[in-house]
């Protein structure tokens, strides 16, 4: 195993230990609902071609907090970070390393339906 990869995996259990996908529904949802209230907003993904490798782009605002997800794929793996700074001065809050968040993210938005809206499918 590669040095980096196994430093990844041991970031990837820490994120899990700080967020589950219970808590990654709840917080789905509470985005969702500021986001139909108009008070969060999305940036338009952007994407980078170079040869067989690409870069991507995605963003946004919510509450107090702006933030990019960037990452790269290439022939040699990819390291998605999520950049979060204050909405308000620019001041940088966090680089987190985004692999599980990812995977948080796709988890609980796949399972929102079923547990969101009181437990009912949204009409």
């Amino acid at each position: 195993m590669k040095n980096g990869r196994r430093r990844d995996l041991d970031h990837r259990s820490r994120s899990r230990q700080l967020m589950d996908l219970k808590d990654a529904i709840v917080a789905l949802e509470a985005a969702l609902r500021e986001e139909a209230r108009g008070e969060a907003h999305n940036m338009t993904k952007t994407l980078l071609q170079y040869g067989k490798n690409n870069l991507h782009a995605i963003g946004g605002k919510l509450g107090n907090l702006v933030g990019t997800k960037t990452w790269t794929h290439t022939q040699g793996g990819t390291c998605p970070l999520l950049l979060l700074w204050s909405a308000e001065d620019g001041s940088l809050v966090a680089v987190i390393e985004a692999f599980a968040l990812g995977n948080l993210r796709t988890g609980g938005i796949s399972g929102w339906p079923r547990t969101g809206w009181r437990g009912r499918m949204p009409r």
